[in-house]
Parts: C-alpha cells; sequence; structure tokens
C-alpha cells in the first residue's frame, strides 16, 4: 500500500468520529507509527483538520464539523458493488470484513 493509499484510509477510519492511536493505526496498516506520524503530516498538508485528543481514550480524530462529502455512484456501479459484497459473503471471503458491512450500509 503506498503512502497515498494509506492516508486516504487512515482519512476514512477517522471519518467514523472515534479516536484512533497512532499504535492501533499502526497495527491495522501494518506499519510503523512513525510512518503513521507521517501519514498524519500528509494529511494535516493537504487541509485535512486532524486533532490529536492526548491521555487515556485519547487519540487522533478529525475536527468537530468537519465531514467528507459523500461518494456518488450510478445505479449501475451501485449495484455491481453490492453483487460483490455478497458474492465475497457468499464465498465466506471477508477480508476487511467490518468495511465490507459498512460499505454495504452506504
Amino acid at each position: 500500500m503506498n503512502r497515498l493509499d494509506r492516508a486516504l484510509g487512515i482519512l476514512l477510519l477517522l471519518s467514523a468520529g472515534h479516536p484512533l492511536s497512532a499504535e492501533k493505526l499502526s497495527q491495522r496498516f501494518e506499519v510503523s507509527k512513525r510512518t503513521i506520524y507521517r501519514d498524519l503530516d500528509t494529511l494535516n498538508a493537504l487541509a485535512i483538520p486532524v486533532v490529536a485528543q492526548p491521555g487515556p481514550g485519547g487519540g487522533y480524530h478529525l475536527m468537530e464539523g468537519y465531514f467528507l462529502p459523500p461518494v456518488s455512484l450510478s445505479q449501475g456501479e451501485a449495484i455491481s458493488l453490492l453483487l460483490g459484497l455478497l458474492s465475497l459473503k457468499s464465498h465466506r471471503i471477508t477480508p476487511f470484513s467490518g468495511e465490507l458491512e459498512t460499505a454495504r450500509h452506504k
């Protein structure tokens, strides 16, 4: 996974609204915490307001009020994605199972 893909993945995780520590992000993306810090700096350089919340239960989150614009899909694109999700589920292939479920809801 390249740096930009990982930064986008971090952005999507942070958009869920729950603070995530650098440790959890590094485990999720299988990189070092230092790499996560660089990715967070990349997001800040792109004017995405990532905020650090220190202390227990803290972590990184997006500034209150910041949101990602919704993804617009054509009817065909949406149907294709749903069929792909159903196919993965029927074959019991569930990489990123949490992400598959949230994508299905969207």
